[in-house]
């Protein structure tokens, strides 16, 4: 029997999105469609407001299996979510502790 590929491309993708619209929900709904399994979210409430709506920003620790999509096709699909300001995509190494 073969065993499933390991996966592959751990990185962190930041998004800062406006709060109180249900964003999260759709961007780790993007994350799942895509085939990219999310090991860590991290929130903060960010100062400051996006269109007069309180701000957030999500860390999530994100991999891929090899035969999947790339980093860069999910942020990009992840920066098309309406209510979504802002896609960093970056290392996990870059996280610190």
């Amino acid at each position: 029997a073969r065993l499933p590929a390991a996966p592959d491309a751990v990185f962190a993708l930041r998004v800062v999105y406006e709060d109180g619209r249900g964003i999260l929900r759709d961007v780790l709904a993007a994350c799942t469609e895509q085939g990219f399994t999310i090991a860590r979210v991290t929130t903060e409430s960010l100062r400051g407001s996006i269109d007069d709506r309180p701000a957030v920003a999500v860390t999530m620790e994100v991999s891929r299996h090899p035969t999947r999509r790339g980093p860069d096709e999910l942020a990009a699909a992840v920066d098309e979510i309406p209510g979504v300001h802002e896609v960093t995509k970056r290392d996990v190494d870059e996280l610190g502790d």
